[in-house]
């Protein structure tokens, strides 16, 4: 077969062999990486577990907006409703249902649960408010 071809077509044949045997190799490289890491005595995590410090924080905000959504949608409802049976909500199942929206709201504000302080860059207002603080008690000293 090559004797009969000509020079180029020779080599094209030598470089398309060359590359082929090039991504053998390759893939077989790939294949014994992940053949090392499924016998490797380390065993898996399941994706859906997360460790105890990546858990997602829970947001103390969340029951106070679904029942003040599920307060203003009653509401309304008895408004658009007024002149028929469905808009005969009495009102202190409504101001029941606003204190317990207060209720919720207290627990949030009280008990936020743990915060992360945001760490990354500067402090914040309340940092940079302290800074300047002390810069001028300092200053007012002599001291700076």
């Amino acid at each position: 077969g090559r004797a009969r071809q000509g020079p180029r077509k020779a080599a094209r044949a030598k470089v398309a062999h060359a590359s082929r045997t090039a991504g053998e190799a390759k893939r077989s490289k790939r294949g014994e990486g992940l053949r090392r890491v499924l016998q490797s005595s380390h065993r898996l995590r399941p994706a859906n577990v997360s460790p105890p410090s990546v858990q997602r924080q829970r947001d103390p905000w969340e029951p106070f907006r679904l029942w003040l959504a599920i307060t203003i949608g009653l509401y309304a409802l008895r408004a658009f409703f007024a002149y028929t049976w469905v808009g005969a909500i009495p009102g202190w199942i409504l101001l029941l249902m606003v204190l317990v929206a207060l209720a919720l709201a207290s627990k949030a504000v009280l008990f936020p649960g743990r915060v992360l302080p945001y760490r990354e860059g500067d402090g914040g207002l309340w940092n940079d408010l302290r800074d300047d603080w002390r810069l001028w008690w300092a200053r007012r000293r002599g001291e700076r």
